[in-house]
């Protein structure tokens, strides 16, 4: 949607999906046209995908030989991207693990200083925040705010772990922040919207829930400090110009844990399975500002994201 976003001006762009949800498929309409597949096919988490069922092309009556087709996910397998070659379109792929793309025109990961030999070298690599896949409120002027002692934490769109819980927790044992803001969605479980109600009538912690890219701008305008897993939220937050602290808890998370932890632009929160509020607070009194390298500009990929896409529609003509 991110990528609708920036190529609609110059491109039709159509997003295919698999049974979407009613909130999916509103957000999707107030971007792009949509296309509702109907796939009987079981989703494995990112971590067990490619020991499970390869999923089933489901393409063959959508996609024609001038389209530039992106696939973003981990069920598109080797089958899966072979059945796309032999429609004569071109593929790009959207990436976070450094998998194998054999029929790949472009392969994106926005993780920072990625090594590129892991990829298929007959690819275009789009590599780096220099590609962020955002949407385009992410990439406006900062804005200025008085609050410097404020939090957000984001733990991704289901959190069925609890983390938000334990980070909330760690957090208000230091009573280093004025404000804790929270990014929730109606999929939290029912325990940790609990837990987190809880914790909110201390006064400190503010829950959001569901908040569209808009609004998410707006709360983190009132931070300086993210605690946030290392996915999308986390390069949300460092776009925003935010001091990141950043845990991962899965194997599609740590190219982009490495790469910002490696590089200073996060303070690391480690296996956030293994930490307890406790742990949370511990690294937090340790860390000084000054360890951590916040953006001082907003990331700007439209530009390339719009050259890329032109050059390669024209390659393909």
């Amino acid at each position: 949607m991110a990528l609708a976003e920036m190529l609609k001006d110059d491109f039709l762009c159509i997003f295919a999906i698999n049974r979407p949800d009613s909130t999916i498929r509103a957000k999707i309409l107030d971007t792009c046209e949509l296309v509702e597949l109907d796939v009987n096919y079981t989703y494995a988490i990112p971590d067990k995908v490619f020991s499970g069922e390869s999923m089933p092309f489901d393409l063959s009556v959508v996609v024609n030989k001038d389209d530039l087709v992106i696939l973003d996910g981990y069920h598109f397998m080797h089958a899966y991207q072979e059945a796309l070659y032999k429609s004569g379109c071109s593929q790009v792929i959207i990436d976070d693990v450094a998998g194998s793309y054999p029929y790949a025109a472009v392969i994106i990961n926005h993780a920072p200083r990625l090594d590129n030999t892991v990829y298929n070298p007959n690819a275009k690599l789009c590599l780096g925040l220099e590609y962020a896949l955002l949407r385009k409120p992410f990439f406006t002027p900062f804005r200025k705010t008085t609050r410097s002692g404020n939090a957000y934490i984001s733990m991704g769109g289901s959190d069925s772990n609890g983390f938000t819980v334990t980070v909330c927790k760690g957090l208000l044992l230091t009573n280093r922040f004025q404000a804790i803001h929270v990014l929730c969605s109606d999929h939290y479980g029912s325990d940790q919207i609990k837990a987190l109600r809880l914790l909110e009538k201390d006064g400190t912690v503010i829950l959001h829930f569901n908040l569209d890219a808009n609004a998410i701008v707006d709360v983190v305008a009132e931070c300086s400090f993210a605690f946030v897993s290392a996915s999308t939220v986390m390069i949300e937050a460092y776009a925003r110009g935010l001091n990141c602290f950043a845990g991962y808890s899965a194997q599609n998370q740590s190219l982009l844990y490495a790469g910002f932890i490696n590089n200073t632009l996060a303070v690391g929160l480690g296996d956030l399975r293994k930490q307890t509020p406790g742990t949370i607070a511990g690294i937090i009194e340790k860390t000084a500002v000054s360890d951590i390298k916040a953006l001082a500009t907003p990331l700007n990929p439209i530009s390339a994201y719009r050259k890329l896409f032109s050059e390669l529609a024209y390659a393909d003509a």
